[in-house]
């Protein structure tokens, strides 16, 4: 019962966080990070398994690309704990200044050790400067 009160918690704090865009301004003609994610043991401050990133709406004025790297966690109980992470880099078209606008899906585990799994989508209005 915990379970399934945990897996219903984490969804709508997940449609709440999906329905929220961000809104970045990066430089024109280079690659920029836009975001991270991360799945992590808080009680044991040990990484999980890397979340799967894919294009939601692509976006018109650049191009979407996906990593894995190496972060350290923020604020928390495991502040500092080094973790891989699945990482989003947006990359505007040569010469472009403007407005541009895409998401990023992000498929993860409902919560740890399960056999399901969510997917959640996270927006960015971007300004090329």
């Amino acid at each position: 019962m915990l379970r399934i009160l945990l897996a219903i918690a984490f969804t709508f704090a997940s449609l709440t966080i999906a329905m929220a865009t961000e809104h970045i301004t990066v430089k024109a003609n280079r690659t920029s990070a836009i975001s991270s994610f991360v799945h992590y043991n808080k009680d044991l401050c040990s990484g999980g398994a890397i979340p799967q990133l894919r294009p939601g709406t692509k976006p018109k004025h650049g191009k979407l690309t996906f990593k894995v790297v190496v972060t350290k966690l923020g604020p928390g109980p495991c502040v500092g704990t080094r973790v891989k992470a699945a990482a989003a880099y947006y990359t505007p078209d040569r010469g472009f200044k403007g407005k541009d606008y895409f998401s990023v899906g992000y498929t993860h585990d409902l919560y740890e050790g399960a056999a399901r799994i969510g997917s959640t989508f996270y927006s960015f209005n971007v300004t090329v400067k």
